[in-house]
């Protein structure tokens, strides 16, 4: 597969031209992301690290601030998140700069090597459900903190599905395994969500059976979506 080199000279034509006013610039860039898959894959990678960093710094300082395990724990993880997405980025900067020209088996290749990375962080994704049933910790979040943390892990979970509705069609491979990271993030919050809210509101109830559901059908799901990766990066290699 090689790089679409016309679109970059386009662009960087375009950055050159100091003539053109602000509302023009702004135009071309909407009617890009509306136009080119591609760039539109580049802006969630790029924004959904963005987020990613935000929440696992959140996750870790509320967790010092509450000193509970379980949230540092959670936030430790958002941050090995975090390190999967940068590995794609860094593989997409390369190309951006012309410095790397993956063809088609290099390209699953690395979409392989990300599915064993999510795998084995499902491995600690497990050690971390095992520390909420076994512990049974509880932590809150004052104030309106938890319906702001809700609505985010929601709007995450319904833009992943909708993107791995609509994005197979990708072109980039590599940009295409960021859509398996946002699901498997997506899922990962909601149940730490759980966690948090039947903490929160469930008057003080023990609600390990179903955070043990929920738990497990989470760490399945991204098992299987590794998995996935895997198998698929092995047959299309075979190609």
């Amino acid at each position: 597969m090689q790089v679409r080199v016309e679109r970059p000279q386009k662009v960087a034509s375009f950055l050159q031209n100091t003539d053109m006013k602000t509302e023009s610039k702004l135009k071309y860039w909407i009617n890009e992301y509306r136009t080119d898959p591609e760039l539109k894959s580049r802006v969630r990678l790029y924004s959904g690290a963005l987020l990613n960093a935000i929440f696992a710094v959140f996750k870790i300082a509320t967790g010092i601030i509450y000193r509970s395990a379980w949230l540092l724990a959670a936030g430790i993880y958002f941050l090995i998140f975090l390190a999967v997405r940068m590995h794609v980025i860094n593989l997409d900067l390369r190309v951006l700069k012309g410095g790397a020209d993956p063809d088609h088996e290099k390209e699953w290749s690395f979409y392989g090597k990300i599915g064993w990375l999510m795998f084995l962080m499902d491995l600690g994704l497990s050690g971390i459900v095992v520390q909420v049933v076994k512990n049974n910790e509880a932590n809150t979040y004052p104030g309106i903190v938890i319906y702001i943390i809700a609505l985010y892990a929601f709007y995450r979970y319904i833009t992943a599905v909708i993107r791995i509705i609509k994005g197979r069609d990708e072109e980039r491979v590599y940009l295409s395994a960021a859509r398996s990271i946002d699901m498997s993030f997506a899922v990962t919050e909601i149940f730490t969500l759980q966690v948090a809210m039947l903490s929160q509101f469930g008057q003080g109830q023990d609600f390990r059976t179903m955070n043990i559901i929920t738990g497990t059908g989470v760490a399945l799901i991204v098992a299987a979506i590794a998995i996935d990766m895997i198998v698929r990066s092995r047959r299309h290699r075979r190609c």
